[in-house]
This record gives structure tokens, sequence and C-alpha cells, in this order.
């Protein structure tokens, strides 16, 4: 019995060493349902902000918008002040955020990105504040430093430190209160500044190494190139490994950005010994031959992180051993599949495949040129190019080949137009491959405008009802000429050409049809044309054969003896059978009975 229970025990131990450990996603906000100021661990997290106008949530994003003032905002990834994430020896927190930066500030010497990793503990808010320079006191963290710009002024724009001067209400705006581990990383060749639309992932990394040792790393990746900035900074003097929240306090939109995007951010507590996980997967690309593609992975787990690529699975990439891989100048052969190996200590985890699609690329050309067009002063004119090539396709106007500021969509449009500006005006349309220029469109500015007149006035008709009426008129003037038809001086709806036609007419379209056309000088109407409606007749077949007599609907034919000649008849009735003096009809009567062998016989009295 004994020996049975050892062997239990055993066993037991043996299922618990074997089973997985697995790091805890403390936070995992996408902004998914637009707003901000609600908590639902781990799902969403309330942010609240020192200029609570600035800082909004849309479905998938939150925006922080930068002017001439330092914003602070903070937000929280454990339940409450008494429940923080706390690291044991060999324990990671690892912060995860997306980021897209949208007028990037350019080069400057200024730390104004700043954000960190804090045990606020009971210094909590539940709603926005007033001042930028708060929520300090008693927090303890880390935090990176960052120089923002278009271009680094010096190779080591990171600069990762720790907070030692805890009595101050400032959190992240005196720099007096922190001390520099260190600044780094000392090569900035491959990424060296951010670009203006960019999304880039940055990963704050605090790793309990020891007892009284932290490990501080902040890693930058270009999701578009797969550019890296990383540097790492150990703190042998660590005393507090308790964390509960962030804290970012941009200090201008002229040291940072005009607005900071956050695409996601992700919290995970990450037990030692924990074997690699992948959070965010490589994805599909497509290219042209001679662009570059780049894939990236987003991994967890105890670090050191290895990583190792592969091409179609099998084909070990030499050299690509980072959490991106960028294919240079691809040609057609590279199109497949590409997938990361990510290892540690304690196990790996294998992505899945991101295939990589490879096409040969079109020149531009232009489909629909920019037409002439004539305008008064003070008009707007606006001329539309349409292209086709592979895209992207890049759009660049010019006025008599001077190129126009601005002026790079597939429409120009100019207010306020002036004599000044009559000209050319033409477009370049390109792309990576060549370019294509479109044919020159002239602009005419009128300076003597003429009030329309008309050339040719409608006229009026009978129509039987169920015809169709065809009314036209033409006016002459200044372009643009509009025009509206009125029935008995009422618009009609939709009747703004210079023509009208009217089908299936009836009794009720009876009436005065007038045209008016007018300009920006003024107007003209056009005569009336009236429009008569009548009923059809139907037809009835004769009783009597009047062939060799007369013609019924055109005039008669019947014999006239008067001078001796024939006469064109013009009626069937009495002294107007034919056309001759003193004719009278002799002893026949239409309608008597008398058919085909009855003529009539006209005679002088």
């Amino acid at each position: 019995m004994k020996h049975l229970y050892q062997t239990l025990i055993a066993t037991v131990l043996t299922f618990a060493a074997a089973a997985p450990i697995h790091a805890t996603v403390l936070l995992d906000d996408t902004f998914a349902d637009g707003t901000r100021n609600n908590t639902s661990l781990p799902t969403d997290a309330a942010w609240y902000a020192s200029s609570g106008g600035s800082l909004t949530a849309a479905p998938g994003a939150m925006t922080l918008s930068m002017g001439t003032s330092a914003i602070l905002g903070v937000s929280y990834f454990t339940t409450s002040a008494n429940s923080p994430a706390s690291l044991s020896v060999g324990d990671t927190l690892l912060a995860t955020i997306t980021f897209t930066f949208n007028g990037v500030a350019p080069l400057n010497s200024s730390q104004g990105f700043r954000i960190g990793l804090f045990d606020f503990g009971s210094n909590r808010v539940s709603a926005d504040f007033s001042s930028s320079s708060s929520q300090g006191a008693n927090v303890s963290g880390y935090a990176l430093f960052q120089t923002m710009g278009v271009t680094f002024n010096n190779a080591t724009p990171m600069d990762l430190r720790k907070r030692t001067t805890l009595t101050d209400t400032s959190l992240l705006g005196t720099s007096g209160d922190w001390t520099s581990l260190g600044t780094g990383p000392g090569n900035t060749n491959t990424f060296s500044g951010f670009t203006t639309g960019t999304q880039y992932t940055l990963q704050l990394s605090l790793q309990r190494t020891d007892v009284g040792t932290m490990q501080v790393m902040a890693t930058w990746l270009n999701l578009s190139s797969g550019a890296t900035l990383s540097t790492s900074e150990t703190d042998t003097g660590a005393t507090n490994f308790n964390f509960d929240g962030f804290g970012i306090r941009p200090q201008t939109a002229a040291t940072s950005s005009t607005n900071i995007v956050f695409n996601e951010v992700r919290v995970e507590l990450v037990p030692a010994a924990t074997p690699p996980t992948i959070s965010s997967q490589p994805q599909d690309q497509s290219v042209f031959t001679s662009q570059n593609a780049t894939f990236t992975v987003v991994a967890s787990g105890t670090g050191p992180l290895s990583y190792q690529w592969y091409y179609n699975d099998t084909t070990l990439i030499t050299n690509a051993t980072g959490p991106s891989l960028t294919i240079t100048n691809a040609q057609l052969t590279d199109a497949g599949g590409y997938s990361v190996l990510v290892t540690n200590a304690f196990g790996s985890a294998q992505s899945g495949d991101a295939n990589l699609t490879v096409s040969t690329p079109t020149a531009p050309s232009v489909i629909n040129q920019p037409q002439d067009l004539t305008v008064l002063p003070g008009q707007s004119a606006t001329f539309t190019v349409t292209a086709a090539g592979s895209a992207p396709l890049a759009y660049q106007w010019y006025d008599n080949s001077t190129l126009l500021t601005n002026a790079t969509g597939s429409t120009l449009t100019l207010s306020n137009v002036q004599p000044s500006n009559a000209g050319s005006y033409s477009v370049v349309v390109s792309n990576f491959v060549s370019t294509a220029t479109s044919s020159n469109a002239v602009l005419t500015v009128n300076t003597n405008p003429v009030a329309p007149t008309f050339s040719s006035q409608p006229a009026s008709q009978i129509v039987l009802t169920g015809g169709t009426a065809f009314f036209n008129a033409v006016a002459v003037g200044t372009a643009t000429i509009n025009y509206q038809w009125d029935k008995n001086g009422s618009p009609i709806p939709g009747a703004t050409f210079s023509t009208l036609t009217l089908s299936n007419v009836q009794s009720t379209d009876a009436g005065s049809y007038t045209l008016t056309a007018s300009n920006s000088v003024g107007g003209a109407i056009s005569s009336a044309a009236i429009l008569t409606v009548t009923p059809s007749i139907p037809v009835v077949n004769s009783e009597y054969n009047l062939t060799g007599f007369a013609t019924v609907g055109a005039g008669c034919t019947g014999r006239c003896d008067c001078h001796k000649q024939s006469r064109v008849c013009a009626g069937l009735d009495s002294a107007r059978f034919c056309q001759c003096p003193s004719v009278r009809l002799q002893n026949r009567r239409l309608g008597q009975g008398h058919r085909n062998h009855d003529q009539f016989k006209p005679g002088l009295e």
C-alpha cells in the first residue's frame, strides 16, 4: 500500500511538472466597443486623461490629439489596488502596445514621448482629471523616455528610467524624479526615426531576474518595414515588483506627433519557465516585383526568445533570426509560404504560414483625360483624370508646367477662380514602374459673360390622346446654362434639359409650356408652346362604294362638266360638289340607295 501511494504521488507530480505553463492575459484592449471609460477586464480598460476632450475612442482605435501642451493619460490593468500583478523571480510583465503616429514631429532633441508601467496603489482615479502634472504621489515604476521625430538627432534616442522621487505629484512631468538606467541602442541605421501613418508596436518588458534585480527592456517594431529599435538595462537595486497600470505623457505635438492612435494594448504576466506563445501571427503579403515584403510575429514567454524563419515550412532562411523578416527586391520566385519558429529554454511555438504573392506591375496610363473648362470669375473649376495601373498611383497637377502644391489627387478643384488662373492644366500619374502625363486641359475665365437668349423657340403641337409630344428650344449665352420647363407657369419636376418629351399624353397634359434658360448673369423665358390633346376618332367603313366617283378624306375627283374641264371637288354635299359656278346636282342624291353604277351628273342652270 505504501508503495502504491508513493507511485501515485510520483505520477501526480510527473503530470504536474509536464503541465504547460501559460502567460496570463491581464488586458487585451482593441477598443472594439468604441469607448474608453468602461472597465471589463481583460477586454476593456478605462482610460483617463488630463484633457478629456483630447482623448477620444471609436470602434477599433483610441486617439490622443496633441497640441501645444502636455497631456497625461492613465489606465489600469488589474481590478483593484489590492490585486496588482506581482513578479516572482523569473516572472515577466510584458506590455505590447500597437500605435499609429500621425503628424510625426520633425527632428528634435526632446524626450517628448514618455510611457511607463507603474504601481499606482491607492492613487487611482475613476474620471478625467485637470493636470498633466499629477497622479504621481507615492507611485513607483519604470518608463521609457523616447525622443520622437521623423529623424533622430543621435544614436541613443531611448532612455530607460526608474522613478526614484515618489513624493512628487507629477508622474511623468519632472525628469528629476527619475534616475536613468541607461540610454540606447547606440545604432539607429535601420530605424532612423518614425514615419507618419505607419503602425508600430512597442514592447515594454519587466523581468525579475533575481531577488533584487529587474531587467527592463523596450523594443519598437515598424510593422511596415520590419525594422526594430531596442534597448535593455538592469536595475540591480530593485525594491518594488508590483504593477497595476500604465502612464503616458506626450509633451507636445512638436516633440511627439499631432495625434497618437492606440490600435491595441495587451498586458501579460509571464511566469518563470513559460514556453513561447504567439499572440500575433505573420500576415499574408502581396507585392509587385522589386518591392519589399515584411512579415512580423509577436510572441511572449520567458526570455530570451529566439526566432528562426522558414520558407515553405522546411527551408531554413539564413540570418532570419528576429521577430520580423523582410524580403527585399522580391521576385516571382520568392512567392510561397513563410513561417517562424519561436523558442526559449522551456519550449517552442510554430507560427502559421503567411503567403507571399508576387505579381508583375503595370505602368500607369491615362484612361479619361481632364477636359477644357470655361468659368466666370469667382466660380470654381474642377478637373478630373481617370488612370489605370498598379497601385498605389500618385498624382501631381501642374499649371502651365508649374507644380501645384498639395494638388496630389485624381481631382483638382480651383476655388474662387480669377483671370490669373486661366491657362493649361495637366497631371502626371506615377507609380513605382513609371509615369504617364495627361493632355492639357484649358481653363478659360470669361470676364464678359452673356445672359441666355433663345435662338429657337418651342413649337405648339396637336397630339392625339396616347401619343407623344416633343418640345425643343435652343438657348445661347455664357456657359453653364441651366434649364427648367414649366407648364402653365409651374415647374415640371426633373424637366431640366433643353428638350421635353411627354409620352402617352392625356387631356390633362394640355396647356401652355415654356422653357426658362439661366446662367450666372441672368435668364430668359421662351415663348409659350400650346399643347392640344384631341381624342382619336374611329374610322367607320362606308356603306357606299364610291369607286370612280370620289376619294374620301383627301378631296374628291368627281368630274365637273362646267367649262369643259375637270375640277377638283371640294366636298360631297349640295352645290359645293364641284368648284364651278352655278352648279347643281341632277336627279341624284347621295344616300338614296344608288351605289356602284350611280354617278353624279352636274349641269348648268
